[in-house]
This record gives structure tokens, sequence and C-alpha cells, in this order.
């Protein structure tokens, strides 16, 4: 159990490190927070539904949904992949994955993002 929590907290980890733009963090990072606690709410309140009002063909439904979630998440991944290269300039993806593995190897936070280091002085220094 604890291999999987781990497996499934790295795998998320990565979603989020590689499938984001990186000008865009906070966005991405506050929608995959939001879907996730709206996860933790409606799942089991559905699940539950289904299993004791539907009895077995409830089961069956919960079955079919996480075969469904199982089976598209490589090709929703690639999909994601896709409409990052499209619509994020090679340059940028370039100098996040560059200062993530600087900021990884020094063991410190990843460097400011391009609108953070444009900031003015006025802004920047409070």
């Amino acid at each position: 159990m604890t291999g999987a929590e781990l497996y499934l907290s790295a795998a998320s980890w990565s979603f989020e490190a590689e499938l984001m733009d990186p000008r865009q963090r906070g966005a991405y990072q506050g929608a995959g927070e939001l879907s996730g606690t709206l996860g933790k709410v409606w799942a089991p309140a559905v699940y539950t539904f289904l299993a004791l009002s539907w009895g077995a063909a409830g089961w069956l439904v919960i079955a079919a949904i996480i075969l469904v979630a199982t089976v598209a998440i490589h090709p929703s991944t690639r999909l994601a992949r896709r409409f990052l290269e499209r619509h994020v300039p090679a340059d940028v993806l370039a100098d996040a994955r560059a200062s993530g593995s600087d900021a990884e190897d020094a063991g410190g936070a990843p460097s400011p993002g391009p609108a953070e280091a444009s900031l003015p002085e006025s802004v920047a220094g409070r």
C-alpha cells in the first residue's frame, strides 16, 4: 500500500512538472488542486450511491469507470504533451527543464520564471 501511494504521488508530481506550461504553473496547480478536491468529495459519494443503490450493477459501473480511467491515462498524457509542445515555445520549455534540474542538483527552489524576472524594481523589491 505504501509503495502504491508513493508511486501515485510521484506520478502526480511528474504530471504536474512535465505537462504544464512553465509560465502558468500557478494556474495549473490551482486547477489540479481544485479537481483533486472535487474528486475527493464526489467520487466517494457517487461510488457509495452506486454500490448501495444499484447493487451488482453499481459495482460493474464502478469497475467500468476505473477501467476507462486506466485505459485513458496514456492517450491523455500524449495529448497533453502534444498540446504543450504546440502552444509553448521550445525555448521556454528548455529553460524550465534546465532551471528545474539545476534547482534539484543544488537542493534549492527553482529559479524565478520569466514573469517574475521581468517585474519592475518597485514591485520586485516588496
